[in-house]
This record gives structure tokens, C-alpha cells and sequence, in this order.
């Protein structure tokens, strides 16, 4: 659209509006309560004080922090030992001040590898683990429950029982 259809549609705005206005006058009706121009969930961040528990960033010195932020599959690859202290350091920063959810494919117990130090993990489990709720999910992969259904690969594999993972006991 060019300038001339932008300034026709505005032109067109302003009338529909003065229209509006005029027949609210006639009807001596008192004015309905101002909406905000913008919803609270489209403002940046920094304009949120709830994102910062209230309190204006540039008045506290505090960056501001999301309510939430999700890890999704850490421990896919693992991480250099810098990776982990940056992500040691960003727990440590969020520590008690915002809900964070994390994913993986690793048990606890194979936190060490993921962060090549025994000692780091052992801290970030620590925090991590303080006030969390965790749940375990165990079983194949929907996606690959999907794809076995639809006969796009092999049967499963046996257990250590022998039988088939589809035969007794399956959950799905």
C-alpha cells in the first residue's frame, strides 16, 4: 500500500471516529473505562515489574530475570569445561528468584560426564535439586511409538526377561 492508501485509510479512521464520538454524545451515556494501548504480556522485559519481582532494574542495579526459563535436553553433548561454569554461574544468578525447568536424557549419576567435573556436578545437582519437583519418565519415545505403529521400523527389542517389550507389561 502505498502513501496515498495509508493516508486514505487514516483520513477514513479519523471520520469513523468522529462519527463514534458524536453519537456518544447524543446518547448522554458516560464514557466507558480507558483500556491500556497495549496488553501486559506484548511489553519488552525491562517494562514487566513483575519480571523483576516488582522492582524497577535500572533503580536496584538487578538485571531483569523471565519467570521462567526452560533448559530443554541438557546433556545432549556434553559441555567444556567454560560451557559448565557459564551454566554453573547462570544457576547461581537465578537461585531462588525464578522457576526454571530442565530436560534430559542423563540419570543424575551422569551429570559428571556431561560437565567433565565430578565436583561442578555435584554443585549444580545441589542447587538444581534444592526446591525442585522432579519427574521421571520412563519408555520409549512417543515419536518412535508412533513410527513402530505405523510400521515404519523394526520390533522392539527383547528385555532382559525375554520377552517382547510389546507383549506383557506394555503401558502404552
Amino acid at each position: 500500500m502505498g502513501t496515498g492508501g495509508l493516508q486514505l485509510h487514516r483520513k477514513r479512521a479519523k471520520r469513523r471516529i468522529e462519527a463514534a464520538w458524536k453519537r456518544h454524545e447524543q446518547s448522554g451515556r458516560p464514557l466507558p473505562p480507558r483500556r491500556p494501548a497495549r496488553p501486559q504480556w506484548r511489553r519488552p522485559v525491562e517494562a514487566r515489574p513483575q519480571a523483576t519481582g516488582g522492582s524497577d532494574p535500572a533503580k536496584s542495579g538487578e538485571p531483569p530475570y523471565p519467570r521462567l526459563l526452560i533448559l530443554d535436553k541438557l546433556g545432549y553433548l556434553p559441555l567444556s569445561r567454560e560451557e559448565a561454569s557459564l551454566f554453573f554461574r547462570l544457576l547461581v544468578r537465578r537461585y531462588e528468584r525464578g522457576s526454571l525447568i530442565v530436560t534430559s536424557n542423563k540419570s543424575f549419576a551422569d551429570w559428571s560426564e556431561v560437565f567433565n567435573d565430578q565436583v561442578l556436578a555435584t554443585a549444580i545437582l545441589d542447587r538444581l535439586l534444592r526446591h525442585a519437583t522432579t519427574v521421571n519418565i520412563q519408555g520409549e519415545s512417543y515419536r518412535l511409538r508412533e513410527k513402530r505403529k505405523a510400521g515404519l521400523l523394526g520390533r522392539r527389542a527383547k528385555t532382559p526377561d525375554g520377552n517382547d517389550e510389546g507383549e506383557e507389561g506394555d503401558r502404552s
